[in-house]
This record gives structure tokens, C-alpha cells and sequence, in this order.
């Protein structure tokens, strides 16, 4: 796949934004670089991407330099598990997707 994005047409091809993504921070879940989702995201047209790696935010920094920089706009989130342990047994009460609206902490994350 080519890194050139100049072939891109004049209207968006995805109207609102991707909201799912992992990266390579999700361990055996994705491959894929915080750069390549970005490039992807804009290869597509989306005015928006959405990090949403599962139980962790290391790649919060570069994905919002990245998205910045590419006329993106990035959003924050995680995906998380809820588990409760009875009586040695560990049970799975919820899995949730959470994007975080919060430009304040995106502004503190640049500093």
C-alpha cells in the first residue's frame, strides 16, 4: 500500500468518523502503528478517528500529535473489561468502549 495520500477526492468518502481502532498497544489484537490508523483515516476522508485501545492509553500523545497534524480529529478512549473474582473464579460482568470527551486533557497531553 502506498503512503501517498495525494489521490485522495475532494469529498469525504466516511462522513462522521471511525470510532473502533485498535493499534499495536493492543496487544494481540492489532499490528497496526497509531501513524498508519491516522493515514488511513485520512486516506478515507474522516474528519475523525477514535483510539480505543484495550486497557491502556500509551499511544494517546503520539496518535493526537499525528491526528493534528493531518487535520484529524482525534478521540480519546479505551476499551475496558469489568471482572469480579468469587470464590477463585474470576467472572466477566461487561466489556465497554469508552470515548472520552475531553479537550481538556487532550490539551494537557501536548504540554
Amino acid at each position: 500500500m502506498e503512503n501517498d495520500i495525494t489521490n485522495m477526492t475532494a469529498e469525504p468518502k466516511v462522513k462522521y468518523g471511525l470510532l473502533h481502532n485498535h493499534t499495536e498497544n493492543s496487544l494481540r489484537d492489532s499490528a497496526m502503528s497509531v501513524e498508519r490508523l491516522v493515514m488511513q483515516a485520512k486516506k478515507l476522508g474522516a474528519p475523525a478517528v477514535a483510539l480505543t485501545d484495550h486497557g491502556v492509553m500509551t499511544g494517546y500523545i503520539s496518535f493526537v500529535r499525528c491526528c493534528e497534524s493531518n487535520g484529524i480529529k482525534p478521540i480519546l478512549g479505551v476499551e475496558f473489561y469489568v471482572e469480579e473474582e468469587n470464590e477463585g473464579r474470576k467472572h466477566l460482568i461487561g466489556s465497554f468502549q469508552c470515548l472520552l470527551n475531553a479537550p481538556y486533557l487532550t490539551a494537557a497531553l501536548l504540554k
